[in-house]
């Protein structure tokens, strides 16, 4: 049976910058706690993601799919290729969306974007911070996400499920 991320010690989240608890305070050995926030504050470090993703984001990005037979064809005329290409979400154009998506590859290890769905029709790609993400299982081995921090309109803040298809994740 395959263990559930969700059954770890909080502290082992921590170890890897996803400290979603306030219990979690591990510290590097010279003392000195160090995130991808805190690393960012550094100007080599920021100019080394500035460039990586800025570079990378101002590349065309062609979706495809499976042909028949071998090979893979370009998706032309879908919403998923305009959402791709141009507008991921009403807030900013494929550039920012690709720059922010990368900024977090490089620095935590995975990007990740809640779909949006109207419809039934995929509307929109939200970015969410790797920090506030973790995966775990169910009991038959299905993977979901575990969203932390989401603001309720009461002002209280608790975890979202959200499913495995329903985020988008780019693995460094």
């Amino acid at each position: 049976k395959q263990k559930q991320l969700g059954n770890y010690e909080p502290w082992w989240y921590g170890i890897f910058g996803n400290d979603n608890t306030e219990t979690v305070n591990r510290r590097s050995l010279s003392g000195v706690r160090v995130t991808d926030t805190t690393a960012l504050t550094f100007s080599a470090c920021w100019g080394a993601t500035y460039k990586i993703a800025s570079t990378l984001a101002s590349l065309p990005c062609q979706l495809l799919e499976e042909g028949e037979g071998q090979g893979w064809n370009r998706v032309r005329g879908d919403n998923r290729a305009y959402l791709v290409n141009e507008r991921p979400n009403p807030d900013m154009d494929a550039f920012v969306f690709w720059e922010m998506m990368i900024a977090s590859l490089v620095n935590c290890g995975n990007a990740y974007a809640e779909k949006q769905y109207i419809n039934g029709k995929l509307a929109a790609l939200w970015p969410v911070h790797a920090s506030r993400v973790r995966p775990d299982y169910e009991d038959d081995g299905t993977l979901f996400w575990v969203v932390e921090g989401n603001v309720k309109k009461d002002g209280k803040s608790e975890a979202e499920r959200i499913e495995a298809a329903d985020m988008l994740n780019l693995v460094g």
